[in-house]
């Protein structure tokens, strides 16, 4: 069991050790996504602490929610690993596809507010779909948005099991987490941009950075 500020702690560590090593890949021109990194952690950690804390009581009567909600970074990429896409994403891009994800976070939202988290794990993993294949089409990494979206999926997927207990207390958190990672998909799509010029070079930063999450029910 992970945590959410163990799954904090642990990227910290992985970006501060792999800041150095893509810097001296980059001659420095990737440092500048990872210190946005470092910062973006820093600054969401009293989010972890909040989420931890009110996860206690489930996590005690044995529901891991949260406590379980992350996958482990210890099986990333070598940070050696070539991008497979090179492109930058545009401002038409950009645009397009935060149209896309305030859409989803409403119909999430309406979704959640029922607990139908089955609904959102499919709605999320469709999510999913087309910004693969606007990845493909573009040949553009949209990496950290992915991330944040196959989080929130895998949070539903486990929460679709912990709503068979019928637990209205339990499955309102539930909601409220899921609602909670979904806001990161305001701001990641800007993360990836500016990954995406380090990509360009032919570096793979936060593409090699962020492990495989078994998001689909």
């Amino acid at each position: 069991m992970s945590g959410f500020r163990e799954h904090f702690r642990e990227a910290r560590l992985v970006n501060r050790e792999r800041r150095k090593l893509y810097a001296e890949l980059t001659k420095n021109k990737s440092r500048f996504v990872s210190n946005i990194l470092i910062f973006s952690e820093f600054l969401l950690y009293p989010v972890a602490c909040y989420f931890d804390i009110r996860a206690k009581k489930f996590n005690k009567i044995g529901i891991p929610i949260v406590s379980n909600d992350f996958v482990p970074l210890g099986n990333l990429p070598s940070f050696t690993e070539k991008p497979t896409y090179r492109n930058i994403l545009s401002k038409n891009d950009l645009v397009e596809i935060s149209k896309k994800m305030k859409r989803l976070r409403k119909d999430a939202r309406a979704d959640l507010k029922f607990f139908r988290f089955y609904e959102v794990n499919k709605l999320i993993t469709g999510s999913i779909a087309e910004i693969e294949s606007i990845e493909t089409g573009k040949g553009v990494h949209i990496a950290m948005l992915k991330h944040i979206l196959e989080s929130a999926a895998y949070a539903a997927k486990n929460a679709f099991e912990y709503s068979k207990l019928n637990n209205n207390k339990l499955n309102r958190f539930a909601a409220h987490f899921i609602n909670t990672q979904l806001i990161g998909t305001i701001l990641s799509p800007q993360i990836d941009r500016e990954a995406n010029r380090i990509q360009q070079i032919g570096c793979g930063i936060v593409v090699n950075d962020l492990p495989e999450i078994p998001y689909k029910i």
